[in-house]
């Protein structure tokens, strides 16, 4: 499974350095305090690359973390790369549609700038919402929860419910594990759950082609997407079938 993973990443970090040459590139500017680099145009496409960016670097954590035996920490991370993943999803759907909303206004005003605009955080459940709508989903309140159910189960990593917790606790007599866990097979269990998360950020690097305008890249990621679900149809489950942002002619 490692092997397919690292072609994925090799795969998503080729396409992100072909769709981050099609932005202007960002500048190194003085904002009173420090020098730091930043995009002067904070545009959507700029904000799909740096979304998918940080999608991509996760990936490889998550990749470390599992190596190291530390799947607690993979399932914190897993919960970022999901709002990641909406968020990419929600901005490059209203651009694909043209069915752009306040709420998008609103997500960029906090995205570029969230101290200035503390009262534009778009909830999970709004984003959500338009998601499972724009993709045309025979059952959009099911998908709605299907998604709040998975981003539940990934808070408990987040503030370490129990439930998820003492999975930290193994051996005879039981003793938490503080330096990545020694279970080979608790560490394969946690890859397999976490195998669709790859399979995301290749729906993310498509998203962020399409937002951005690149058919050639579109394509490239579509027919990867295609292939991977050939090969792993019964490790993947996407609600709903297809997305319908991959759907041909969409």
């Amino acid at each position: 499974m490692r092997e397919t993973v690292l072609q994925v990443l090799a795969f998503l970090q080729s396409t992100f350095r072909d769709l981050e040459r099609l932005v202007p590139a960002p500048v190194i500017a003085n904002n009173g305090r420090c020098l730091h680099t930043s995009y002067v145009e904070k545009s959507v496409q700029q904000a799909g690359v740096i979304k998918l960016a940080r999608y991509i670097s996760g990936l490889n954590a998550i990749d470390y973390l599992l190596l190291k035996g530390f799947i607690q920490e993979q399932g914190v991370l897993a919960r970022t790369l999901d709002e990641i993943f909406e968020d990419t999803i929600f901005l490059s759907t209203a651009v694909r549609t043209r069915k752009w909303t306040n709420n998008h206004d609103r997500m960029l005003k906090y995205f570029w700038d969230p101290e200035a605009n503390q009262d534009c955080m778009v909830k999970r459940r709004q984003v959500r919402a338009y998601i499972t709508r724009s993709w045309e989903n025979p059952n959009p309140s099911q998908a709605d929860e299907a998604g709040r159910a998975l981003h539940q189960r990934y808070s408990m990593y987040v503030h370490a419910a129990a439930e998820t917790a003492m999975d930290l606790c193994i051996g005879v007599p039981p003793t938490f594990d503080l330096n990545g866990t020694t279970s080979t097979l608790m560490v394969q269990d946690y890859a397999k759950e976490g195998f669709n998360l790859y399979y995301r950020g290749l729906l993310a690097a498509n998203a962020v082609a399409i937002l951005i305008d690149s058919e050639t890249l579109r394509a490239s990621t579509y027919d990867y997407i295609k292939m991977f679900e050939r090969q792993f149809a019964t490790a993947l489950f996407v609600p709903g079938g297809e997305p319908g942002h991959l759907r041909e002619g969409a």
